[in-house]
């Protein structure tokens, strides 16, 4: 079965969109990028849209603030700060990555742990890893708002979590360890991964590399949470001359509508859908899976701090 993230984004933003209304919230919360021009800054500006059409269509005010990716560590400590500090504003997130050469974690920490809306800043951490689930990391959320829908028990499930990043392999699989899970976490280094996430009951994995899982890796029945989010290149027709058949036979292409298009490439998880899908119980498709239900949880997230602040 397919796991309609935008149905269940839908129904998650109706119900904040209620309980904003009637605790009459006032609520403003703010986005920072430093970002390059170009299609990589382009990418991560279209998030923040999509963050800000939600967050606005619930009544939430929203403020973008815009870096330019030559910015100074230091220079983006301050920035953040002064947003931090600004009584108007109710919530903060970083539209990650940031620039190379500055440490993500220093411009984490600058943000109010009042107004973090991801989760990231050092005391959240500390709360979160010393058992304190008040307030979520967004994956985390994300993947018990699924499991919770589905009425899904975790007690004694086998569970694979594909990758140990802090955004989301790392918190999500302490969190299932401390729901009853028997969690095995696969790395890069990780010997026979397929044996081990063809044992699990659920598959989760935020890897960010093209279609790494494929059906030979799944159990029947298994549970799919894809959070990777990557691009499968398309044909590169830049060689033919007009009038040259330009069709596209690759069967990954044939309904992602790249048909006859040049130089276009298709946006996937890590999961190999058209393999895993058939073998699956539950699975979340990209796009439309993961992506809109973590911008419920951000939104989510500015609710819960604004309340217990």
């Amino acid at each position: 079965m397919l796991i309609n993230g935008k149905q269940m984004a839908g129904e998650t933003l109706a119900k904040l969109r209620e309980e904003i209304a009637s605790k009459k919230l006032n609520l403003k919360m703010a986005a920072v990028l430093a970002c390059p021009e170009g299609v990589e800054g382009l990418a991560l500006k279209k998030f923040v849209e999509l963050k800000e059409k939600a967050a606005r269509s619930i009544g939430v005010g929203f403020q973008s603030y815009f870096f330019d990716e030559n910015i100074s560590e230091n220079e983006l400590i301050k920035e953040v700060e002064k947003i931090s500090g600004d009584s108007k504003i109710d919530g903060i997130f970083i539209e990650l990555p940031l620039p190379k050469h500055i440490n993500i974690q220093n411009i984490l920490d600058v943000i109010s742990a009042s107004k973090d809306l991801d989760a990231l800043s050092k005391p959240l951490q500390d709360k979160f890893f010393s058992g304190d689930f008040s307030i979520l990391p967004p994956a985390v959320e994300s993947v018990k708002m699924i499991l919770d829908k589905y009425s899904i028990d975790l007690r004694g499930k086998k569970i694979a979590v594909f990758g140990y990043g802090f955004l989301v392999g790392k918190p999500v699989a302490f969190w299932l360890d401390k729901q009853g899970a028997q969690v095995s976490v696969i790395r890069s280094k990780t010997e026979n991964p397929a044996d081990i996430s063809r044992e699990a009951d659920i598959i989760i994995s935020g890897v960010g590399k093209p279609e790494l899982i494929t059906g030979g890796m799944v159990k029947e029945g298994a549970v799919v949470i894809d959070f990777g989010y990557g691009r499968l290149r398309g044909p590169d027709f830049s060689s033919l001359t007009k009038g040259q058949d330009r069709k596209i036979e690759d069967p990954r292409f044939a309904d992602s509508g790249f048909a006859g298009k040049t130089n276009r490439d298709k946006m996937v998880g890590d999961v190999d859908y058209d393999s895993v899908a058939p073998k699956s119980s539950l699975i979340t498709p990209v796009p439309g899976g993961m992506g809109p239900i973590l911008i419920t949880t951000v939104l989510g997230n500015l609710v819960k701090l604004k309340i217990k602040n």
